[in-house]
């Protein structure tokens, strides 16, 4: 947590399922926190997307998903991760509930 100042209140710290994977974006809403990763396929130099639910309290691991063929957008205070979705030159709207 960071005060609005800029001072570090509190760190969270956490194991990532696939040590090589890099974090790149951090949600936070409703005791979780949801932190995007970047995997590499193996054998490739392709990047997926996985995300991992923290408890915001604990640090305890909650869940690891995987988004498929979507681009995160943000986190609703429901716990829903919404992503963009593109198909056939259109998009439309994805909603994932965090459990």
């Amino acid at each position: 947590m960071i005060s609005p100042g800029g001072e570090i209140l509190r760190k969270l710290p956490f194991r990532k399922p696939d040590p090589k994977s890099v974090a790149t974006k951090i949600y936070v809403s409703g005791g979780m926190v949801v932190v995007k990763l970047l995997v590499e396929t193996k054998g490739t130099n392709d990047l997926s997307e996985r995300f991992l639910v923290l408890d915001e309290d604990t640090g305890e691991a909650k869940g690891y998903y995987q988004s498929g063929e979507s681009y995160d957008v943000c986190m609703t205070h429901d716990q829903e991760l919404v992503f963009l979705s593109v198909n056939h030159n259109k998009q439309k709207i994805v909603i994932a509930r965090i459990w």
